[in-house]
Order: structure tokens, then C-alpha cells, then sequence
């Protein structure tokens, strides 16, 4: 009897550990949540939305999935099918990557521990998708998937590199949507991509380089382990995504939860009975 009590009281001790260890360094539930398109932003020049046709631009929510440090984002949208407006308009487009007027591509994904779109009164509110949100106004975006210029239309996978952004770089550290056309209709002032050349940015080693792109089913989807990172014990990881034109640009945040202190106190005495169990066992 004293021996099971001893054990017990160790369990305790450890789910008291384990509670107040989150305060330190929070260890946080697995998620997976989707989060539809409300966000509209800047210089949509009336259209709303959607600048141009939803078939082409549409993107309809993105999926996070957070399991211990592996981060997953999958982008559901028009422009990646098969139907859809990837490599359109060449003639509106600069040169960025292999051939001139490579035609409007893929753009960046960003991803912030904070979503801060801009808020002005009745100008810029969460009921009309923030319209005068743009890349000086909005979230300080701290790293950025940047897709490698050879991939921007790619149709079944990519690669590119992981950049730290500093959190405060919108101005040097990020390419506008303007950097990608140079005329026609098209979102202006948004942010699409990592500015390589900017001395603002910093590659990001030990990170996933590769994407996937699903054309049937219209879903990009990103990878990160983002052990070492701001977003590493973040409880809000924000994310924001747009084609190169940025006629659809979807932006939003996920919060993660963590275990409450009696999930942690029947943790340690499961702990405690696998451990009887265990010993039950080998005597028998």
C-alpha cells in the first residue's frame, strides 16, 4: 500500500510538473482548423473580392495543421486547377523568372505569431474585408515561403526556401504585386513574395524547400518544421497567401489551445498505470 502510494504521489508530482512547465515554454493541443475567405484588402478598384473572374482567381479558404512542431498549410483555390488562370495574361507581366512575361504565377506564403490587418474607422473594418489593407498597412509578416521563380507554375510540385522577415520589412523586405505587372486591372500594393535582394531577409535553414500542388482538386499545399522559430510557442499563427496579381489574397490566424491541468494530471497517472500494468506483467 505505501509502495502504491509513493507511486502516486510521484504521478502527481509529475502532472504538477508537467502544468507548470507551460507557463515556461506552453505545449499546445494538435490542430487542424480551416478558415474560409473574408478578406478583401486594398485597391480592388470596385470589384470586391475577386478583381477579375472566380473561375480564374477564386481561393476559397486555407487549412492549418499544427502537430508538435511540423506545420502544414493547404491553400484551396481556382488558380492552381487545371481550368484555372495559372500562366494567364503574359502579356501584363514582367520578367521574373525563365522567359519574358512568364504570365501571372503563384505568389509567397507568409506567416506571422499575430494578425494585425489595417482597422480605420469605417474605411477599413472586419465587415467589408478590410479594404485598405495592403503591404504597408497590414500584419509585419515574420517568415516567408519563398517559391523559386522556376516554380512559380508549377503543376504538381516546387521547391523554394524558407526567410526570416524580421517582422517589420513590408517596405524593402516584400515584393508588391506591382513588382509582378505592369499593367491591365490587377490588386494592387499587395503583398506577394519575398524580396531575395533585400538585406532584410535571411534564409532559413533546416526547413522544408518543397511544396505540392493538387490541380484537380485546386490545393497548394506548404510545409515547415518551426522548431527554433517566433512561431515555435506562438499561441496565434497568422498566414497569408495571393497569385501574383493579387486578385484574390487570403489572409487569417489560427489559435492553438492548451491542455487544461487536469488533461495533464490524467496523462501522468496513465503514465503511472502503464507502469504498474508493465511490472504486473513481467512478474506474472
Amino acid at each position: 500500500m505505501k509502495k502504491l502510494a509513493g507511486k502516486l504521489t510521484v504521478a502527481a508530482g509529475f502532472a504538477l510538473a508537467l502544468s507548470q512547465a507551460t507557463y515556461a515554454a506552453p505545449v499546445y493541443l494538435p490542430l487542424t482548423e480551416t478558415v474560409e475567405d473574408e478578406y478583401i484588402g486594398g485597391d480592388d478598384h470596385g470589384y470586391g473580392d475577386i478583381v477579375g473572374t472566380a473561375a480564374k482567381f477564386d481561393t476559397h479558404s486555407v487549412e492549418i495543421s499544427i502537430v508538435g512542431t511540423n506545420l502544414t498549410v493547404k491553400v484551396s483555390t481556382n488558380f492552381v486547377k487545371t481550368t484555372g488562370g495559372m500562366g494567364s495574361f503574359t502579356g501584363y507581366t514582367n520578367n521574373y523568372g525563365s522567359g519574358n512575361n512568364p504570365g501571372i504565377a503563384m505568389g509567397d506564403l507568409f506567416l506571422a505569431d499575430s494578425w494585425n490587418p489595417y482597422i480605420n474607422g469605417t474605411t477599413s473594418t472586419v465587415a467589408n474585408g478590410y479594404l485598405k489593407d495592403d503591404k504597408t498597412t497590414g500584419t509585419d509578416w515574420d517568415y516567408g515561403f519563398s517559391i523559386n521563380p522556376n516554380s512559380r507554375k508549377a503543376t504538381s510540385n516546387g521547391s523554394g526556401q524558407w526567410y526570416n522577415l524580421q517582422g517589420d520589412t513590408q517596405n524593402s523586405g516584400i515584393l508588391a504585386s506591382d513588382s509582378f505587372l505592369h499593367s491591365s486591372t490587377f490588386r494592387n500594393g499587395q503583398a506577394i513574395a519575398v524580396n531575395r535582394q533585400s538585406n532584410e531577409v535571411s534564409g532559413l535553414a533546416g526547413n522544408t524547400t518543397s511544396f505540392t500542388v493538387d490541380r484537380p482538386n485546386g490545393v497548394i499545399t506548404f510545409s515547415m518544421n518551426i522548431a527554433g522559430t517566433a512561431l515555435e510557442f506562438a499561441q496565434n499563427i497568422a498566414f497569408r497567401w495571393a497569385m501574383t496579381c493579387g486578385n484574390d489574397a487570403i489572409e487569417g490566424v489560427v489559435t492553438r489551445s492548451v491542455p487544461e491541468p487536469s488533461q495533464l494530471s490524467l496523462f501522468g497517472l496513465g503514465l503511472l498505470g502503464l507502469g504498474l500494468l508493465s511490472k504486473r506483467k513481467q512478474k506474472a
